[in-house]
């Protein structure tokens, strides 16, 4: 029942409910407390679930809190190499990230990238998600050559083995039109944002976090385009990284 009731709370987060995930997930996390122990692997990732969730609602002191205090028993229970505690790794670097704290993001996000692959194929859905992270990261800091053709591989890479519209692509090409705009290359980033933007609204409808991102940088940068050929002086605004990690 609480495994079908978990089941419940993943899907109404991926489709960005998530105050109705949260207290799904808090819910469940009372009982495993009481019965299996905060040990057992289902608290574990449960836990992880609940710090998504949190970090979904820009709530990024409460998730890393959550993913670095689960780090030592993750380590602990399963150990440094396994799937669970790679992909808390991948949460604390995701939300480094989006704290702007890019040098401490990266370094655990291309530590986590390199035992991920160790582990898995470099198209499995995990890697994509990290090395995804990785290529936003590194346009953050404006090293935009190197993000463009980690984000371009990335792409490549997913396109191979996901539907162009899955999440995950979709989340790739949101990293990737940003790095675009960084390149100055805005009528090509523009295409991206308009076929997320498309995809996303008829897949998932508009309240879902990957179409308002899509949706918000558009706008961003028609209103940055617009005030400059106004000639008003625009100080460069840098997005932070809103797009959900996705199972």
């Amino acid at each position: 029942y609480l495994t079908t009731k978990h089941g419940i709370g993943q899907c109404l987060m991926n489709l960005s409910h998530y105050h109705e995930a949260l207290r799904i997930f808090k819910e469940i996390e009372i009982v495993w407390n009481k019965t299996i122990g905060q040990r057992h692997g289902n608290y574990l990732i449960g836990k992880i679930y609940i710090g998504e969730c949190l970090k979904r609602m820009k709530a990024f002191d409460d998730a890393l809190q959550i993913f670095e205090s689960s780090k030592p028993i993750l380590s602990e229970v399963f150990g440094d190499h396994h799937d669970r505690y790679l992909r808390n790794d991948f949460h604390i670097g995701h939300v480094l990230t989006m704290k702007g704290r890019f040098d401490d993001a990266l370094k655990i996000l291309e530590s986590t990238q390199t035992k991920q692959i160790e582990i898995f194929d470099k198209s499995h859905l995990e890697v994509l998600k990290t090395t995804s992270v990785i290529g936003r990261c590194l346009a953050e800091r404006g090293l935009f050559d190197k993000a463009h053709d980690t984000l371009s591989q990335t792409l490549e890479d997913g396109l191979q083995v996901l539907d162009k519209e899955h999440l995950i692509i979709l989340s790739i090409r949101i990293n990737l039109a940003h790095c675009l705009f960084g390149m100055k290359k805005i009528e090509e980033a523009m295409i991206h944002l308009t076929e997320v933007e498309e995809i996303s609204l008829q897949r998932f409808g508009d309240h879902h976090s990957i179409y308002r991102e899509a949706v918000e940088m558009k706008e961003h940068h028609e209103q940055k385009q617009k005030q400059k050929e106004e000639g008003v002086d625009v100080s460069p605004v840098t997005e932070r990284m809103q797009s959900t990690k996705l199972e």
